[in-house]
């Protein structure tokens, strides 16, 4: 992923955030706030997308003052307007881009302790809500992205006064597997940031999802799952981030259209040689029974009057 942090927009000087930018400003901010995200993770509730939008824009803010993260007013941008219009999290470039082209629609999940095992379709769920976007616009790209805590969390039941995760080894395997379908980066305290592409994890990897533990020797008096192994860098981490950047529902919509008329082309074409095929062997078969005809007749006189 090429890090570029805005783009000009031609013809004005106005910077635009673009979108690899934006994922940047996330990674890093992430790296440099693991432990006020694992404070948010532990809030009551459903999710912490508000102090995930407050403190990114604070951050993104901070190093680019021009950067714009989509005013409230601009982030109506579904087709659903009552009783309550569908607001997403961002729109990159919302006020300041000249055209809907500029702007990037975001959407944002994360995992928190009152829905642990709901992530999956959370996440799920923001690429779809991506497909109702609104008439006006069409031409934004769009993106969603989750913040999750490696794999589903789940507090331990055997251990009261367990203030860390423990890995569900049954689960945390699925999902392993689960985020091998998208982008996604690891992060930890002693490791930087791992970036992976979607199809790259190997066996081995998900495999060892279900077994891992940060430290062969617990800190905490809590000890560690059985069969644990100590967390390595190749290995899943404690916090990740999992997104897919989707093209302009114009361009998917465009593309769909191209792939229709081809298909439909290629169907008139086979049927076309088809025919030309079958009108082929209906004359191979027709000029000896023609011939024959012709050859009796000749010219509509019998032998006999040929004489």
């Amino acid at each position: 992923m090429t890090e570029q942090t805005f783009t000009v927009e031609q013809g004005s000087g106005t910077k635009l955030l673009a979108t690899d930018g934006f994922l940047a400003l996330l990674f890093a901010w992430a790296d440099e706030n693991l432990d006020t995200i694992a404070k948010f993770w532990a809030m009551p509730g459903e999710g912490w997308e508000d102090s995930l939008r407050t403190a990114l824009s604070t951050y993104i803010e901070g190093k680019h003052p021009w950067a714009d993260l989509g005013a409230p007013q601009t982030r109506a941008v579904y087709v659903t307007k009552k009783p309550k219009p569908k607001q997403a999290d961002f729109v990159l470039n919302g006020t300041v881009a000249g055209s809907s082209s500029d702007k990037v629609i975001v959407e944002v999940k994360t995992q928190s302790l009152g829905r642990l095992k709901d992530f999956k379709n959370d996440f799920e769920a923001d690429i779809a809500k991506l497909d109702e976007v609104d008439t006006a616009h069409t031409d934004c790209a769009r993106l969603a992205l989750g913040v999750f805590f490696t794999s589903d969390w789940t507090q331990s039941k055997k251990e009261k006064g367990m203030t860390v995760p423990a890995e569900n080894a049954e689960v945390s395997t699925s999902f392993t597997e689960w985020l091998d379908e998208y982008d996604h980066v690891y992060f930890s305290e002693t490791y930087k940031p791992i970036k992976r592409a979607a199809g790259t994890q190997t066996d081995a990897q998900k495999k060892k999802a279900g077994a891992i533990y940060r430290e062969k020797k617990s800190t905490t008096g809590v000890k560690p799952p059985a069969g644990a192994v100590e967390l390595a860098k190749w290995d899943v981490h404690e916090l990740g981030i999992v997104y897919k950047l989707l093209p302009s529902k114009k361009d998917v919509q465009e593309a769909l259209e191209r792939a229709r008329l081809e298909a439909e082309r290629a169907r008139l074409e086979a049927e076309q040689a088809q025919q030309e095929d079958e009108e082929s062997s209906d004359s191979i078969f027709e000029t000896p029974s023609s011939k024959r005809k012709n050859d009796s007749t000749s010219g509509g006189l019998t032998k006999k009057q040929r004489k």
